[in-house]
């Protein structure tokens, strides 16, 4: 065994021995399980039996971390377990886990008001808020909140804020309406919220650039094209309005 190899090995002993369990050590290092259980017993150690780290037995040890935001996943790693065992150790202290706890305990962990807005502070997917709770897949959090205020959202319908709430992570219920996907659509083109222009990820033209493909009409597509790196069609998209409308839409207002 190379001496870097050695170092490895009694860095993964020692992480063994200090409670971390083969996954813990495993994301930490890069290394396979089964290499792990290989240098854990060749150094005479049991995986299966040290593995049972003792957890908290207090119920409200748990549910004060789980009030914090703490997730089940984030706990497995702080106590060197895995989530599996902790899922079964709270069953049998009876306590929920954080997305079968009372919607209202496990809304005030992920939230932080700011006015009449009541701010998400965890994971935003597509621009909006989601969270796995009750059981379900992960999905919209403002969904979970209007269908336990309301009940049932229809299936052409989306939960989305009023137009003067300012923040778009908001999930205050106050703030909550169903509108149809299109209108939302038309509502959000109105108030340009969507990237426009060169703003946009992937546009190739600066704004200036648009503008001058408006003004020079003498030049054709194909000088233009090959000037400024895009498509004939983008050319004529543009002079026709097509694409860049607003510069359009700016000029004549």
């Amino acid at each position: 065994m190379s001496e870097s190899a050695e170092v490895a090995a009694t860095e993964v002993v020692k992480r063994f021995l200090s409670g971390q369990s083969l996954r813990c050590i495993s994301v930490s290092t890069g290394m396979s399980r089964t290499r792990i259980r290989k240098i854990v017993s060749q150094a005479g150690q049991t995986p299966r039996v040290h593995h049972a780290v003792d957890l908290p037995q207090d119920p409200s040890w748990w549910l004060e971390n789980f009030d914090r935001g703490s997730s089940v996943a984030a706990l497995a790693v702080r106590l060197g377990t895995n989530e599996v065992r902790i899922y079964r150790h709270l069953r049998v202290i009876e306590v929920p886990p954080p997305r079968k706890q009372p919607l209202e305990r496990w809304l005030a962990a992920r939230t932080a008001p700011d006015g009449d807005c009541l701010r998400w502070i965890k994971s935003i997917r597509r621009g909006r808020p989601s969270a796995t709770f009750g059981g379900s897949h992960n999905q919209s959090v403002r969904r979970i909140l209007w269908e336990h205020a309301h009940g049932a959202v229809e299936q052409d319908a989306w939960v989305v804020t009023v137009p003067e709430c300012p923040h778009v992570d908001c999930v205050a219920i106050a703030h909550l309406r169903l509108v149809t996907p299109a209108l939302h659509i038309v509502e959000r083109v109105e108030a340009r919220r969507f990237r426009w222009g060169e703003s946009h990820g992937r546009a190739k033209l600066t704004e200036d650039d648009a503008r001058a493909i408006v003004r020079d009409r003498a030049a054709s597509a194909a000088d233009l094209s090959e000037r400024c790196g895009v498509s004939t069609s983008t050319i004529h998209a543009i002079r026709a309005g097509r694409r860049w409308a607003h510069l359009r839409s700016a000029a004549s207002g």
